[in-house]
């Protein structure tokens, strides 16, 4: 078991396609909550505006992790293109 302190990581995403009208923001991070368990955190919707916010916490930080890297996977097959990534 990897061992993850309670600093976070955070991808931001985005998909913007004119002829589409498209432009699309997606956020994901993972944090620890007040009980030590690790959240994965993701945010998204319409660049501009506040979005959606989802959380789902894992008993274990490599259930996080893999959950992590599997949203990541799928998003960027989708299109989304990495425009940040924070690391603390």
């Amino acid at each position: 078991m990897r061992h993850m302190t309670c600093a976070f990581e955070m991808v931001n995403l985005q998909r913007v396609d004119p002829k589409r009208n498209m432009a699309r923001f997606y956020t994901v991070w993972m944090q620890c909550d007040l009980f030590g368990r690790t959240s994965l955190m993701r945010s998204w919707g319409r660049i501009g505006t506040t979005g959606r916010v989802q959380s789902v916490s894992f008993g274990e930080s490599d259930a996080a992790l893999d959950a992590h890297a599997n949203l990541l996977r799928r998003k960027l097959s989708k299109g989304y293109e990495i425009v940040a990534m924070v690391s603390a």
